[in-house]
């Protein structure tokens, strides 16, 4: 074994110490008993509900199933198997005082975790969404429960390819963005609690809905590619319009990054994005409900007073007609404030401002760009791709210096990675 390969091994052995054991056990059994496909054996965990004890958590099961346990109080066979099913309509899973996990008021399935595992795939459903891959019902940290869908990383990203990027995109410029995806949910699943979120907290997982051969192929294409840089994994952040330069990841994220996410780069390939320049509008009464004014000024200025490096709003402020500031936020915060409930063509697209202006009972807001800019800019691999750029060379543009390394050579606990 290279010594770069057996440091690439340590560094993603941390990733399955998150996944507890009970879970990855069942899981690990079921996926290589060669009833369910691994395409790479990395599994990803995506937590699409997780209810407190009076809500519980809700789902179905359109079809054939089996049902799968594991629990440190509770011996089973190899892999955990408790019962067959067929079609399980609403269901509704609580968790109960005594440590048994309820679903439609059974007590009979004690365990850490439950596992259902449908024999046709994209049978489970959560909401509105149907996905591939396991569900897993287990504790959350409130004593309640959550449901996780448990799939392998190659599947996660036929679901997230098209949600993230339109689908008419060329070629290179979606194999592009299924590394960054890839890359950046190996990443994220290292930080903080280990779960990915189906929405923008991670990435946007739409699901079987999202999911169809075109977008099988793609991922297909790239298996397992993801970015490094000096033997590292790196967060392959990534955005719909960098607005003509891309940003540094130190001036947007509280953390520190690593070098190729941390310098500002001329992009001149978004500039036919629809998002390349904005504008949006709001009532005062608007800005004074969303940041809770009412009572300390009922016609508030709003005025950008802090930059980055690059000129970006890194501070804005909400100011009373003397000019007293009545509440400093960050750009990031104050765009997302702006933004709670209001449709896309509604919102403050960047915290790239060209202007603000308050006059006539409203804030008028112009910029330039769509997302926070960091990373791939997803428009401009789009105009690199036209002009005959592959989706190496788009990625080696927005990620200096980084190589593309296969998670293939990784060697990955409990999964059957060679």
């Amino acid at each position: 074994m290279s010594e770069s390969t057996l440091k690439k091994r340590l560094l993603l052995g941390l990733l399955f110490v998150l996944i507890p054991f009970a879970v990855h056990a069942i899981v690990t059994a079921i996926f290589v008993d060669g009833q369910r496909p691994t395409p790479s054996g990395f599994l990803v965990k995506v937590l699409l509900d997780s209810g407190s004890d009076a809500e519980g958590v809700h789902f179905s099961v359109d079809g054939a199933y089996r049902i799968f346990a594991g629990s440190h109080r509770r011996e089973y066979d190899d892999a955990g198997f408790l019962a067959y099913g067929y079609r399980l309509g609403q269901a509704n899973a609580t968790a109960l005082a005594d440590g048994k996990i309820s679903i439609n008021n059974r007590t009979d399935l004690e365990g850490d975790a439950i596992c259902f595992v449908p024999e046709k795939v994209g049978a489970l459903r959560v909401g509105r969404n149907n996905y591939p891959g396991v569900l897993v019902i287990e504790r959350n940290s409130r004593g309640g429960l959550r449901l996780v869908n448990l799939l392998d990383i190659e599947e996660y990203l036929t679901g997230v390819l098209f949600s993230e990027m339109p689908s008419k995109f060329p070629l290179e410029a979606l194999k592009a963005q299924a590394v960054a995806a890839r890359s950046y949910a190996v990443y994220m699943m290292a930080q903080g609690d280990g779960f990915l979120r189906p929405d923008e907290r991670s990435q946007v997982y739409g699901g079987s809905a999202a999911i169809n051969e075109k977008s099988r192929e793609i991922v297909k294409q790239t298996a397992g590619e993801i970015l490094t840089f000096s033997e590292k994994l790196i967060p392959a952040y990534y955005s719909s319009t960098c607005g003509g330069m891309t940003v540094k990841a130190d001036d947007v994220f509280a953390f520190p990054s690593a070098a190729p996410l941390n310098h500002n780069s001329p992009c001149g390939f978004c500039s036919d994005s629809p998002f390349y320049h904005w504008s949006a509008s709001f009532s005062i009464e608007e800005v004074v409900e969303k940041f809770d004014l009412s009572r300390v000024c009922r016609y508030p200025e709003v005025g950008v007073t802090a930059t980055d490096s690059m000129r970006r709003a890194k501070e804005i402020s909400l100011l009373d007609r003397q000019g007293n500031v009545l509440r400093s936020l960050s750009a990031s915060s104050f765009r997302r404030t702006l933004n709670r409930g209001l449709p896309l063509r509604r919102r403050m697209l960047s915290t790239r401002i060209d202007s603000i202006e308050t006059a006539s009972g409203r804030v008028a807001i112009e910029g330039r760009g769509f997302g926070h800019g960091v990373g791939l800019c997803q428009y401009g691999a789009r105009g690199l791709a036209r002009r005959g750029d592959d989706y190496r060379r788009i990625l080696s543009f927005y990620y200096k210096g980084c190589e593309i390394s296969n998670l293939g050579d990784l060697q990955l606990p409990g999964t059957g990675t060679p």
